[in-house]
């Protein structure tokens, strides 16, 4: 049992980074269309569900190859936790959304990470309890069809508010963990700058002890955030002088 608590607390770490960089992917492949159907390909709330549930069913893959002599209810548990996971991000984004009337960067990076250790606590707890057991084809039949799902409304998306992208002000909300220095250059300035500014955020806020609380947390990033800021309105004017703009490219030509 200790080895498979282990294994629980590296996945939440692995789903961790992998989620956060795959949000990246689709863009560092220059819009491949395979890269777009496990990937964001928008900035919407369903396309961010990908980003838990792709690195986890991989990783999910690993512990069922790995455990499933000595724990026969994983797969069950691993589709539960997966599932609820996948419902907490919507569930709380639009929760707080609709109270604040606004969306805050740290409350997103928070539903992140709290549905990633609710998805493997269940997981764990599930996996020993095998109180599921007698419900696992319902939970697989489940996980396909929101996989499919996931295939299916990437490029022909419903017409529904979750489907759909957020406004300007907002779209930095799912930006996650990459360090500035793994910023690659972009076509465009004003993607370049979004990206950089999204990363500082990013980089500072998981730098910050992982023990410390919510509370603390906020405090801290509420010091750090002015310094932030400034660092990334000074590295968009850097950027603007080394790139040109689209009118100095067009007279260029």
């Amino acid at each position: 049992m200790k080895q498979f608590k282990q294994f629980t607390r590296i996945g939440i770490i692995f789903v961790l980074i992998s989620g956060s960089l795959a949000h990246f992917l689709y863009n560092w492949s220059e819009q491949n269309s395979i890269v777009g159907l496990f990937t964001p390909v928008n900035e919407s709330i369903w396309e961010h569900m990908k980003l838990l549930f792709f690195p986890m069913l991989l990783y999910s893959l690993l512990m069922i190859i790995k455990f499933r002599r000595n724990y026969p209810c994983i797969v069950s548990a691993i589709c539960f936790g997966i599932l609820v996971g996948e419902l907490l991000i919507p569930f709380f984004y639009y929760a707080y959304t609709y109270i604040l009337g606004k969306n805050i960067f740290i409350l997103d990076i928070s539903i992140f990470i709290l549905s990633i250790v609710v998805a493997f606590w269940l997981t764990y707890k599930f996996t020993l309890s095998c109180r599921l057991k007698s419900y696992t084809y319902l939970l697989c039949s489940l996980m396909c069809i929101l996989f499919v799902c996931f295939l299916v409304f990437t490029y022909h998306p419903p017409d529904a508010a979750i489907f759909e992208e957020p406004t300007i002000s907002t779209i930095n909300s799912f930006m996650l963990l990459i360090p500035i220095a793994m910023c690659p250059p972009l076509r465009c300035f004003n993607h370049h700058y979004v990206f950089c500014y999204s990363s500082i955020h990013s980089f500072v806020l998981l730098s910050l002890p992982m023990k410390c609380g919510f509370h603390v947390t906020r405090i801290l990033a509420a010091i750090l955030y002015p310094l932030v800021r400034y660092t990334a309105h000074m590295g968009a004017f850097l950027l603007s002088a080394s790139f040109p703009s689209d009118r100095q490219f067009q007279a260029l030509k």
